[in-house]
């Protein structure tokens, strides 16, 4: 694997009961860049998502991340390898703290077990770098409010600072756009680009012009199968995906 690319499938496939959803997909992902991964509804990118971070067993093909081979490796082994994921829904705790679900995330980063009924004080060592994670999203001044009663906006940034408490190398970004507004979206496009800084992002997202404004590579699923890759002039140009993704009325 070139020193240039930090996660690569090869030949990726996937089938469930004799229907194939991902077909030969062979993708590289440069070191420091942020990838995104578009298509039609139902064109994989969510499956190819579960096989990377390894919910889902692959039919064939491999997996690699930095040099290593992830295709016999459990999910939650990634985050000590250096990999996190944030899904399209959010997946934080209700009800603990804004500050309590980051400190949760660099328990398990630092290998403590999540002791929800630990002492305040055993904890409060924590806490200054959990801060540090709020700061870094916009959520310092929320720190001590419960994570249901965030705007459902701030409950994305929660989760993404959440992911970096694990210091990821490759943080993968499922939809992060999803559900939001214009002003959150807005603002979560600003937050990929600043978290993108010093590590790799791998992400999945509907809003071209999102994709446009971030994206340093693009790959298009088609029925499982790469359709096309490149900048997004290239892709926004390439006739095949016109025909397929941009001209066909796709969110």
């Amino acid at each position: 694997m070139s020193d240039e690319f930090i996660l690569e499938t090869r030949n990726l496939r996937k089938e469930f009961n004799g229907f194939v959803v991902i077909n030969d997909v062979s993708l590289k992902v440069a070191r420091h860049t942020i990838h995104a991964l578009i298509g039609p509804n139902g064109a994989g990118k969510t499956t190819c998502f579960n096989l990377i971070t390894r919910f889902v067993r692959q039919s064939g093909g491999s997996i690699w991340f930095d040099g290593q081979d992830l295709s016999h490796t459990g999910p939650g082994a990634l985050p000590h390898l250096g990999i996190a994921r944030s899904f399209q829904i959010s997946s934080i705790f209700p009800h603990l703290s804004v500050l309590e679900n980051v400190r949760l995330s660099l328990q398990g980063r630092l290998g403590k077990s999540f002791n929800f009924w630990g002492s305040a004080r055993r904890l409060s060592h924590l806490d200054d770098e959990a801060m540090s994670h709020l700061r870094s999203v916009g959520l310092a001044e929320f720190a001590k409010r419960t994570a249901h009663e965030l705007p459902y906006g701030r409950k994305r940034a929660l989760e993404i600072a959440a992911t970096l408490a694990l210091d990821p190398r490759l943080l993968l970004l499922d939809e992060p756009m999803a559900g939001l507004g214009r002003e959150d979206v807005e603002r979560m496009a600003a937050l990929v680009r600043q978290v993108g800084e010093g590590r790799t992002v791998l992400m999945v997202e509907h809003n071209l012009s999102v994709v446009a404004e971030l994206s340093d590579r693009i790959t298009v699923l088609q029925r499982g199968d790469i359709l096309a890759e490149g900048s997004y002039e290239e892709i926004s140009s390439n006739p095949l995906v016109v025909e397929a993704y941009l001209g066909g009325g796709h969110g």
